[in-house]
């Protein structure tokens, strides 16, 4: 399989798919210069999955017990020792030639410590795996769009490349969660009856890269993307935590935006159903740039989108653009704009003036 193919066999993976993959675990558990290059070209070449492969990274070499088998010397030097303290102590009685460390003892020892640390480790990947099994993960291919049903009734249109994960059952007394990755319209029904006294599962969570947004019932887009996080509220009110503590929480109301990158952030008023056409199939965005028209068609799609010279990546293009497929927003970028649309390869378009 070449290298290019392997890249986009990763292009759909979740934190959870990611976990399990026999490349990614050697990469954690014994990276080299070849596994270093390859996962860290995956990281520039796609940055919207840069996040969910740290993620999984973390969580791998979290379980992964540090072995340590010291030499003989050091062997030799912390037996003499624990024998010289319980001589001092009166506990022992032993002649000098008798503080020589039984070594092969000793070897049986570190074998045995050795293949214990072994089953801790997967014991800790069994578990976590394990886990994985109470949860529901849905995904969108590129292109794709997808609705659902939460468990407590609340509604998520999930964009395309996108993925939410959930506990399949959310027990009384606990808050109900969500993990997102890429993009999705929440529809959270009110459940809390008495808003001075709010119960921990009356709370509904959606957990990002980077913060965290917690409703009681409301109607908010969150878009995670290129390390950047827009979190835009249609309805209700909601709070917006930040992983970084100083940052302070931001309380949202109807029609505000909050923009979070590189531990920045910032809040405007938008018009809300600028963030919310792509369930119309429509990218609305105000005076986009043909790059950045470009970015967001490359996250949704899949394919490379490069332009012939950085003048044109600067044009701006008015109005609606059709994204029920690739083909129809080229379509209407190559007329407004007076660009070709030529297909390198199947994973690269290149946009050239005529």
């Amino acid at each position: 399989m070449e290298k290019r193919d392997l890249y986009r066999k990763y292009l759909h993976y979740g934190e959870p798919d990611f976990l399990s993959d026999d490349s990614f675990q050697e990469w954690a558990f014994s990276p080299n210069p070849e596994n270093e290059l390859f996962w860290t070209e995956m990281e520039q070449l796609f940055p919207e999955k840069k996040d969910t492969i740290q993620k999984a990274l973390y969580t791998l070499r979290l379980i992964r017990f540090k072995e340590h088998i010291p030499d003989e010397q050091q062997v030799d030097a912390a037996f003499a020792n624990h024998i010289d303290s319980l001589k001092k102590a009166g506990l022992l009685d032993y002649s000098t030639s008798a503080t020589q460390p039984p070594r092969q003892l000793w070897y049986n020892i570190r074998k045995i410590a050795a293949t214990f640390i072994g089953l801790l480790l997967l014991s800790g990947l069994y578990l976590l795996l394990k886990t994985r099994e109470h949860e529901t993960i849905v995904k969108t291919d590129f292109g794709e769009t997808k609705q659902l049903v939460l468990p407590d009734g609340s509604q998520v249109e999930l964009n395309a490349n996108s993925s939410i994960r959930y506990e399949k059952e959310w027990k009384k007394g606990r808050k109900r969660e969500i993990w997102l990755e890429g993009e999705a319209l929440f529809k959270v029904v009110h459940i809390n009856q008495d808003s001075l006294n709010v119960r921990p599962e009356e709370y509904f969570v959606v957990r990002t890269a980077g913060l965290k947004v917690t409703v009681l019932g409301t109607v908010f887009d969150v878009r995670q993307r290129r390390e950047v996080t827009e979190v835009v509220l249609q309805k209700g009110k909601v709070k917006v935590s930040f992983d970084r503590k100083h940052l302070a929480d931001l309380i949202l109301t109807p029609g505000k935006r909050i923009v979070y990158s590189n531990q920045n952030v910032k809040e405007d008023l938008v018009e809300t159903q600028n963030y919310t056409a792509w369930k119309e199939k429509k990218l609305l965005l105000i005076n986009p740039t043909i790059k950045e028209i470009a970015q967001y068609l490359e996250d949704n799609f899949g394919k490379k989108i490069i332009t012939s010279d950085s003048a044109l990546n600067n044009k701006m293009i008015a109005g609606p653009i059709p994204i029920s497929s690739l083909n129809d927003a080229l379509f209407v970028i190559s007329t407004v704009s007076n660009v070709d649309v030529i297909r390198r390869d199947s994973s690269t378009i290149l946009l050239k003036r005529r």
